[in-house]
């Protein structure tokens, strides 16, 4: 996928998306890829419970997680975009190939595997998006709630997500136990019925 193609697509489900300020953009060590994807835009939420930093102001822009949180300049090296539902941050990593990885704020920032890259990880988010929107349209309203889904749609996500970047769903990480707790709450509330 290219930045222009992302840009399309998120026209098509109708997803806003809201572009960073390339000077902004420029002061981090960032890929030119990397730049390009970000400049093109973010979604201010996406599923599972992410939100992304889409403003200018410093409490919502991207920003280093040394600054954000005024730690040790060994942070510097991730470039804060989002984060996940109970505040762990998602970063760029920008001395690992721009690799996108999830921090763990109650353990010091360490760090998951979350894409290989931007690009992948606006895949992902795509793929998930259809997966939902299959759910509700072939289940009913109360799918995506009530984590009912056949195998057949899980498994069909699962392979889309493992061509387009195997070790996130293989390796422990965010993509890894989102996957694992679809599965979890699919049994349990089949149980509870």
């Amino acid at each position: 996928m290219v930045p222009e193609e992302y840009r399309l697509k998120c026209l098509a489900i109708e997803m806003p998306i809201f572009p960073l300020d390339l000077k902004k953009l420029s002061s981090f060590s960032l890929k030119p890829q990397t730049i390009d994807f970000l400049k093109i835009g973010l979604p201010k939420h996406v599923a599972p419970y992410i939100s992304f930093k889409t403003g200018d102001k410093l409490s919502n822009s991207i920003e280093t997680l040394n600054r954000i949180y005024d730690i040790q300049d060994e942070f510097e090296k991730y470039v804060v975009i989002g984060a996940d539902g109970s505040g762990n941050p998602i970063a760029i990593n920008t001395t690992n190939n721009d690799t996108v990885e999830w921090l763990d704020h109650e353990d010091y920032f360490s760090s998951s595997y979350f894409n290989s890259s931007i690009e992948t990880m606006l895949s992902f988010f795509m793929i998930y998006e259809d997966f939902l929107k299959t759910i509700l349209l072939e289940n009913g309203e109360d799918a995506v709630l009530n984590s009912n889904f056949t195998d057949e749609q899980f498994i069909d996500m699962k392979n889309k997500m493992l061509l387009v970047d195997a070790k996130a769903v293989n390796e422990l990480g965010f993509w890894n136990e989102e996957l694992e707790t679809e599965l979890a709450n699919r049994e349990y509330y089949s149980s509870h019925d």
